[in-house]
């Protein structure tokens, strides 16, 4: 999930414009992770009902001494000072923006591919809000052999995706190196022979 997660991030991130502003947030004292979330909430209702055009991307950062950091990328830059005044009402010490270049996507993204804490695994690591299409993760299809040959055993047979994963994954390599495997499964386009992706199922998993 995490590598998905980083590539909707990061196409969310090229729609919300070519001129970006990294914000972070830091809290004067440390909280625990759900105050922290609320705080941050209802801080972040406050801007946009000030700033109702603004538009952007969020992500937590957890760090090991200095809990909850608050990441933002906007399309709207607001003055400092007055960002300053509505986050101290909810407990910010500093906060800081710049313009965001393509080192302040990466960093972020980066941060989205680690390997999640215990404590975060039922939080949101990113979310996008304002008007704007953003993506989201049920959106990034990976394309390969291996993909391919998962989702057409998934169409095929009802309760495949429930199977324990060391099962799912011994079934598609036994598709994979079948020696009469349709090309479609290798290469993804369809040939003469094999135009359709209906026709190309039918022959992998004929009986």
């Amino acid at each position: 999930m995490s590598a998905r997660s980083k590539a909707a991030f990061q196409f969310s991130a090229e729609r919300l414009g070519s001129k970006l502003y990294f914000w972070t947030f830091t809290y004067k004292e440390l909280h625990e992770l759900k105050l922290a979330r609320e705080l941050w909430g209802k801080c972040l209702k406050e801007i946009k009902r000030n700033f109702p055009k603004l538009a952007g991307l969020r992500v937590f950062e957890l760090h090991d001494r200095r809990g909850l950091h608050i990441h933002m990328l906007t399309n709207r830059f607001i003055w400092i000072e007055t960002m300053k005044k509505m986050g101290k009402s909810y407990g910010f010490g500093r906060i800081e923006a710049k313009r965001a270049d393509e080192g302040s996507i990466k960093y972020l993204a980066k941060y989205l591919n680690k390997e999640r804490e215990e404590c975060m695994k039922s939080a949101r690591l990113w979310s996008a809000f304002g008007d704007f299409v953003w993506c989201k993760c049920k959106d990034i299809v990976f394309d390969s052999p291996f993909t391919r040959i998962y989702r057409a055993l998934c169409m095929t047979y009802s309760g495949f995706s429930k199977a324990k994963w060391c099962e799912r994954y011994q079934a598609v390599m036994n598709q994979y190196f079948r020696d009469d495997l349709p090309d479609y499964f290798i290469t993804g386009k369809f040939t003469a022979s094999t135009n359709k992706r209906e026709h190309a199922y039918q022959t992998l998993f004929a009986i």
